[in-house]
């Protein structure tokens, strides 16, 4: 089993990101690109919901409830497990394809290149699964950005750039 990449220091993140290897690669970057997107969605959702703040965002606050307990229990979950599980398949991709490229026998080649094959169609499966959840955190986030807490349109227009 791989080091989970969520237990690494940033900096040590953002080396192996930088490492030059094939993981963890785009796929866990933009799951990573999601959860930081989440995370600041939830806390402008607090903010708004802070007692100071509940009045004047009163009329939006059962719906930015409703999304802040979708990112908590959904979203951002499923982002945390597709960040790892992307470096995971994309490994067992790369290195059928170095076995393939190695063997000789060309029956064996021939089985290795199917294998790859397969484990690049569940490679590609998972880049499309972030990419769902980060256009639902775009939704998320513009309606936050409209009826959130205003003075942390900061953090919701980062959060609608991922």
């Amino acid at each position: 089993m791989e080091k989970d990449l969520l237990g690494f220091t940033t900096r040590k993140l953002l080396k192996k990101f930088g490492a030059g290897n094939h993981k963890p690669g785009s796929g866990s970057a933009a799951a990573f690109q999601g959860m930081i997107s989440a995370k600041l969605l939830v806390t402008v959702i607090q903010l708004a919901n802070l007692t100071t703040h509940r009045a004047k965002y009163l009329k939006f606050l059962p719906e930015l409830l409703d999304m802040r307990l979708a990112i908590n229990d959904r979203i951002f979950p499923e982002l945390a497990n597709l960040f790892q599980d992307d470096s995971i398949q994309f490994g067992k991709t790369i290195s059928l394809r170095k076995r393939r490229n190695a063997e000789a026998d060309l029956v064996a080649k021939n089985h290795l290149a199917r294998r790859a094959l397969h484990e690049l169609k569940v490679s590609i499966d998972i880049p499309l699964k972030i990419a769902e959840l980060c256009i639902e955190l775009a939704r998320i986030a513009a309606f936050v950005f409209d009826n959130g807490f205003q003075s942390a349109r900061g953090d919701t227009q980062v959060a609608l750039s991922v």
